[in-house]
């Protein structure tokens, strides 16, 4: 009970910063039929929920981290840094759509800091989705992972790459070159761990097999 008072106590004590990080104005945009044009449409801004520069950003962070820290199976974990990475990448997505609408209305000052946050949201979208595969080659080392729980790793992370790229191709000049490099990163990291992965299974299923014969002679 100390450890959970203490937790949400850093929690709230984090929130302030979450909530400031990044004072865009981007009132003028909240409504989604302003930048829908762009290519972020409501189910962008429906999945993405609060946003960097919102109030509200500080608290959904902050369960997302009460939600990790009391998840203990490593299956479990894996899939939650997966959808959490997912998330980054379309938080990303949606405040790429935002910069690109307040330098249509010639605010750049707001644009730049719009794109800077997107920036660092795919930065996190990295970490997550590394940590999402480290926890399940972790799983599936100690036998908690299947195969429906690998396909619902990689889906995520599929998903995300794809959402990268839209941010990629949004994303204006000057930043193009910072997300290229973290898009290539991403299709590789996925591709060398999903080749692990691919590994681990066919030794677990192997073993299976083994056992079930083993099964069978003794009847």
């Amino acid at each position: 009970m100390r450890y959970v008072m203490l937790l949400l106590a850093l929690g709230l004590l984090a929130v302030p910063a979450f909530a400031a990080n990044g004072n865009v104005n981007v009132s003028a945009y909240d409504d989604v039929e302003s930048y829908s044009s762009l290519g972020c449409g409501p189910e962008d801004t429906t999945e993405a929920g609060a946003v960097p520069g919102d109030f509200t950003y500080g608290f959904k962070r902050f369960f997302e981290n009460v939600d990790k820290f009391f998840t203990f199976d490593k299956a479990e974990q894996a899939k939650k840094s997966a959808k959490y990475g997912k998330l980054r990448s379309v938080e990303a997505h949606v405040m790429t759509c935002k910069a690109k609408a307040l330098s249509d209305e010639g605010d750049e000052e707001s644009s730049e800091q719009a794109m800077e946050q997107a920036q660092e949201l795919v930065q996190e979208q990295e970490q997550e989705m590394e940590q999402a595969q480290e926890q399940l080659q972790q799983a599936l080392d100690e036998g908690s992972a299947d195969e429906a729980d690998v396909e619902e790793v990689q889906n995520y992370t599929r998903n995300s790459i794809a959402v990268l790229q839209r941010v990629y191709e949004k994303a204006p000049e000057s930043a193009k070159d910072g997300l290229l490099r973290a898009l290539n990163n991403s299709i590789n990291n996925y591709e060398r761990h999903m080749e692990k992965v691919q590994q681990k299974l066919e030794t677990k299923n192997k073993g299976n097999e083994i056992i079930k014969l083993n099964e069978v002679r003794l009847r």
